[in-house]
């Protein structure tokens, strides 16, 4: 069966669509399958692809020629991105038999195919059913690293003694070396660790702001990511993808969007009681609230409430869900 990926990924647009394909490239390979993944970013993606056959390659800009040779007899394609135009969707459409979307936000009107939304908040965003278009929505087929399947329980300590600060591969909005300053200002005593992703531009920056329970790490791969989250009383974190594998490990978390596509899905998780929210990146009351946030989990139980609700959430095995159901559509086209 011959499957393309279309998704995106780097120092521009972050990584979250590069995490969840790889995740779902994994499942596809784990049933048999083998899919070509091209994806426009920079090396910078490379570490997300072990062993998964992926280009480099800016696909929006293709001549047609080369779109038509690289689609042609595909029994399925996946497009994950927030670039790509209407008229790609259209053309894919037309071309191909089993065409699927991952979505996060309704972002567009999506022709014949399959969109998929693995998220709380999907079935509030109001899709619209039609002719040849099928939604697969839900919390169920939220797509995480296989190293997230089956992982052991987390013990929650009486004391709150450490701090994850995780703000993705690149964090634009520099929000790691802040937070970083925050929290040396006002829990010295706390032992922070610290994740810089591969697209990060002011490493120096966050070095000058550490202290002496500073822990800087650097690129750590999906299993240091896994280790580091396992041993965090509490972490604070962008509102992208890594909320997903926090919840699965059962972290009590604090969120902080640095993009409005992200608000929905994070005031969801608020309101179930998965995380607490401290704003946007650019609020001007966020330490204040970010405070207010630790200072409620410095209650165990508090923290114990959150870490079981959101292990209840989430089983980690999204992207085999969504594998196998693609390849019954698949057999079925």
């Amino acid at each position: 069966m011959k499957i393309v990926i279309f998704t995106e990924g780097g120092r521009e647009t972050g990584f979250g669509h590069t995490v969840r394909c790889s995740a779902l490239s994994a499942a596809l390979r784990a049933r048999g399958m083998d899919p070509r993944i091209l994806i426009k970013g920079d090396k910078s993606v490379r570490s997300f692809f072990d062993g998964a056959e992926y280009e480099i390659v800016n696909w929006l800009c293709l001549d047609r020629k080369v779109l038509e040779d690289i689609t042609a007899d595909a029994d399925m394609i996946i497009i994950d991105s927030y670039l790509a135009k209407p008229g790609f969707y259209e053309y894919i459409s037309e071309k191909v038999k089993l065409p699927v979307y991952i979505d996060d936000d309704n972002r567009i009107a999506y022709p014949r195919g399959i969109v998929i939304n693995g998220s709380l908040s999907a079935k509030k965003l109001g899709y619209v059913n039609k002719a040849g278009l099928k939604h697969v929505l839900g919390a169920e087929y939220i797509m995480l690293n296989r190293t997230f399947h089956d992982v052991p329980e987390k013990v929650i300590s009486r004391d709150m003694r450490s701090v994850m600060v995780t703000f993705g591969g690149s964090d634009p909005c520099r929000m790691t070396s802040k937070t970083l300053r925050f929290l040396v200002e006002n829990y010295p005593h706390l032992t922070k660790k610290v994740i810089i992703g591969r697209a990060f531009d002011d490493v120096s920056k966050i070095e000058k702001e550490k202290d002496s329970s500073t822990q800087v790490i650097l690129f750590p791969n999906v299993g240091k990511m896994l280790d580091i989250m396992m041993e965090a009383d509490t972490a604070i974190s962008a509102g992208g993808q890594t909320l997903y594998e926090l919840a699965r490990i059962g972290v009590p978390t604090i969120a902080v969007t640095i993009a409005d596509n992200q608000l929905s899905e994070v005031e969801t998780l608020e309101k179930d009681k998965i995380l607490k929210y401290a704003g946007p990146c650019d609020f001007p009351g966020i330490w204040e609230k970010v405070s207010n946030c630790m200072d409620e989990f410095k209650e165990v139980s508090e923290r114990r409430n959150y870490s079981k609700r959101s292990r209840e959430l989430i089983d980690g095995h999204g992207a085999y869900r969504i594998a196998d159901l693609l390849l019954r559509e698949a057999t079925c086209c």
